[in-house]
């Protein structure tokens, strides 16, 4: 089964490197031009096969890098609106099984554009690059067969390398005060400053979504690992920075989450949320983008549905 896994693993990424015409290098750039370029030992395969997750049942539709689902189930605002989430990084049947278990009622929208975060931040460097983006989210929604729609409210999520991508987006003023929610899986990285802490400036982006999140204005909800990396801070230590840039103190928790996955601590303001777990290993990598469908696409339903509940068997039950 291991090798299996590997092998499509390999197969995928290879399919998504002649796909996109993108730079697919593996260092985001350095601090200010003065950090340290990370290690590229740690770059997650982009295709994780899970024999234990159903397929999904619903319409698909291709454009570029991306892979448009519409859930069976999926119905559109009274203002014939749809809400959307997008998610980068990772095989696109876990996202929308992910997005399925919760319940979310919205169209998924996978993207892969390689392996390595700068082959997710390089495409949204350019002006009028998210435009785009959404322009051919809508063309593509039309082309599943629902007709006169119009973009509702915007999820973005990622695993791994995928936040990159989430970061380039809040980058941009235009498009931060328009996204209503983000879902960061064990991916949230920075550069090291020349003093050997972590980059803070590289994190303000960060800040601002997760104090509107804090007054309720949006979602930010985040998991993290506690697998070390080399050359560039890792999840726990950027999290752990971000967590004391906006003066939020970590409350520990002894539980056991989705998978197995052992929870120290967590912390939340409003609608910031935060889940820190055990795990050194690769396969911990993986259990938090197999886990979302219990513990953050649960968030995700309960902001945009209220009066839903969020379900028993949320990795949050534990709070």
């Amino acid at each position: 089964m291991r090798s299996a896994t590997a092998n499509s693993a390999l197969h995928f990424a290879a399919a998504g490197l002649f796909a996109c015409a993108f730079s697919l290098t593996a260092e985001p750039a350095a601090a200010s031009g003065s950090g340290t370029a990370p290690s590229k030992t740690l770059s997650p395969a982009m295709d994780v096969t899970s024999a234990d997750v159903a397929p999904a049942r619903g319409k698909h539709v291709f454009f570029g890098c991306c892979m448009l689902y519409v859930p069976s189930y999926f119905t559109l605002s009274t203002e014939r609106a749809y809400d959307v989430v997008v998610h980068f990084h990772g095989r696109p049947q876990i996202v929308e099984d992910t997005v399925e278990e919760a319940g979310v009622n919205a169209i998924v929208v996978s993207v892969n554009y390689g392996i390595g975060s700068s082959a997710y931040s390089g495409p949204y460097q350019y002006p009028g690059s998210v435009d785009q983006l959404f322009g051919h989210i809508d063309r593509a929604v039309a082309k599943s067969g629902i007709k006169g729609a119009h973009l509702g409210r915007i999820a973005l999520a990622a695993w791994s390398a995928g936040f990159a991508g989430v970061g380039a987006i809040l980058s941009k003023s235009d498009w931060a005060d328009r996204i209503d929610a983000v879902l960061l899986a064990d991916g949230f990285h920075e550069m090291y400053a020349p003093s050997g802490e972590v980059y803070r400036d590289g994190l303000q982006k960060y800040v601002r979504f997760a104090d509107r999140a804090a007054r309720g204005e949006t979602l930010f909800a985040m998991t993290h690992s506690s697998i070390r990396t080399i050359g560039y801070a890792s999840t726990t230590k950027a999290t752990h920075t971000l967590l004391d840039m906006i003066t939020l103190a970590r409350s520990t928790r002894d539980g056991t989450g989705p998978r197995g996955m052992q929870l120290l601590y967590e912390a939340h303001r409003g609608n910031f949320h935060v889940a820190g777990y055990g795990g050194l290993r690769e396969p911990d990598h993986i259990d938090h983008f197999k886990g979302m469908g219990q513990t953050l696409f649960p968030l995700l339903k309960s902001f945009w549905q209220p009066t839903s509940h969020t379900p028993s068997n949320s990795a949050w039950a534990l709070k």
